[in-house]
């Protein structure tokens, strides 16, 4: 079920995210892996597809809800859940990167204890030659006394997979 900006648009509870690599299409004429982030918002997962187009141009390709079972083993990591605030956003503004960054059409999930951003997922340069997919997750957004309960579970994770 495909899913639009505006239906995620508001405040959601976040607690799990994953990461992972699309298998080519055959069928398509240019062959190319993408990427894919999916997010479980109120205890849904979405997931956010990359459409490699022609592997120099890329985007957002489609937001569906996925069952877990999609996922590469290893790829999904839950967490504490978070009460975060998903805005779209469409227009760099003032705020552009660069002189020939043109368009955007992402979304940026803000926590809502800590007012940072943790995650945009989308497309950028939508309006030039080269657009490109973009699934930024920056932890360092959440609130302090969660950021520590991320380093220990990656401590004992790196620990069950090193044997220990």
């Amino acid at each position: 079920m495909s899913v639009t900006f505006a239906q995620l648009v508001g405040m959601h509870v976040l607690d799990g995210r994953a990461e992972y690599v699309l298998p080519a299409d055959p069928n398509r004429y240019h062959n190319e892996d993408g990427f894919a982030m999916a997010l479980r918002l109120d205890g849904v997962w979405y997931q956010f597809a990359e459409d490699p187009d022609d592997g120099y141009r890329s985007g957002l390709r489609a937001i569906e809800i996925v069952e877990p079972s999609v996922f590469p083993p290893g790829a999904a990591v839950e967490f504490a859940p978070r009460t975060v605030m998903i805005h779209e956003r469409t227009d760099l503004g003032w705020k552009r990167e660069s002189s020939w960054e043109e368009g955007i059409e992402m979304l940026v999930v803000i926590d809502e204890q800590t007012g940072n951003a943790i995650c945009e997922v989308g497309t950028r340069n939508t309006d030039d030659y080269y657009p490109y997919f973009v699934h930024r997750w920056d932890p360092a957004g959440f609130a302090s006394e969660f950021m520590i309960g991320v380093q220990e579970a990656a401590a004992v994770d790196a620990a069950r997979k090193a044997g220990t």
